[in-house]
């Protein structure tokens, strides 16, 4: 007999360590892109309106073909560098790790505490805006990148993002 099993990966986005409640630059864009809602059982749903923002997909019309859209290794080793500052040599281990074009969640929570650190000791030692913007960028990417994969594209094997 088989069964019908119900994904929920809300244990592990709980304990996803956040930046401190002072850190404007981060939940000011975080705000700014999600437009939750809080239930009176203390749920969170993201909305339509949210894909539609983040993603610029249209939420009217046809559905969305994904048929022949997952991108090559050596793109995603180019969209890892270029959007989320993972070096490519990590990159290629990662992906090799896990069997294609992915990244997986504990790998992802590193990359984003590492831009993190950056973001904050670059502002500490006053390096040029846009430096600090950049890592400021990366950080935000890798949170929203962690919160939209484990929620609305999660997968069967809830290991990792593509």
């Amino acid at each position: 007999m088989r069964y019908l099993r119900c994904m929920n990966n809300g244990k592990k986005i709980n304990e996803f360590t956040l930046p401190k409640s002072n850190l404007d630059w981060f939940w000011d864009v975080v705000k700014a892109k999600i437009g939750t809602f809080h239930l009176p059982i203390g749920e969170v749903t993201i909305t339509l309106d949210d894909v539609s923002c983040l993603l610029h997909i249209p939420i009217t019309g046809k559905m969305l073909n994904h048929l022949g859209t997952s991108c090559t290794t050596e793109e995603g080793e180019d969209m890892c560098r270029e959007y989320l500052n993972f070096p490519r040599a990590k990159c290629r281990a990662e992906f090799k790790k896990m069997k294609g074009a992915h990244i997986g969640f504990p790998m992802l929570e590193k990359i984003y505490a590492a831009n993190l650190r950056r973001a904050l000791k670059a502002e500490e030692e006053e390096e040029e805006e846009e430096v600090v913007q950049n890592y400021r960028d990366f950080t935000i990417r890798a949170f929203l990148l962690y919160l939209i994969g484990g929620t609305i594209f999660t997968n069967k094997s809830m290991q990792f993002v593509d």
